[in-house]
């Protein structure tokens, strides 16, 4: 197992980078490990089944209070591209999957009806990441699962966001 750079410790994400620009932040409370997406439905009202087809239904570690930083994505790229923009120690602000949740749940205002809000995590090993991309319709959050890898391009021409755990 590598160990992150920084020894684990995270740094103060910037405002804005090649990608991405800052739009707001929100303080979300401590998150238990055991909450998944794929077992939210009480916050979501459609989960894509890839979710458990692609093995992320796997509890991660218990959180403490912290900030979610919500970023608008500014510049076309992947996933990796858009996500990294951030710094070399990227992996270390990606949330768990009770903190995309507790955030969903919490703040369902700060998903807007006409953008995506893709939210990266981590399951298993360092290199199974993934992204949950979370759309409203009609007021109802749907959510499916992408890999960080995918080489898609996301345009700019539809409105994006990104959100990291500072």
């Amino acid at each position: 197992m590598s160990i992150p750079p920084n020894n684990g410790r995270r740094t103060m994400l910037p405002q804005t980078t090649t990608h991405l620009d800052w739009r707001s932040t929100m303080d979300i409370n401590p998150t238990s490990g055991q909450v998944t997406i794929a077992q939210s439905g009480q916050v979501f009202a459609a989960i894509n089944p890839n979710f458990e087809r692609w093995r992320t239904d796997v509890p991660g570690p218990n959180t403490s209070s912290g900030m979610m930083k919500v970023y608008s994505v500014i510049k076309e790229g992947d996933f990796t591209a858009i996500f990294s923009s951030i710094g070399r120690d990227w992996r270390l602000h990606l949330p768990t999957q009770g903190q995309i949740a507790m955030l969903c749940w919490a703040f369902p205002e700060c998903l807007p009806s006409d953008a995506t809000t893709f939210f990266g995590f981590q399951v298993h090993q360092e290199n199974d990441l993934f992204v949950a991309g979370i759309r409203k319709e009609k007021g109802a959050l749907l959510v499916a699962p992408y890999r960080m890898n995918d080489p898609h391009v996301w345009p700019i021409r539809h409105p994006r966001r990104v959100v990291f755990f500072q």
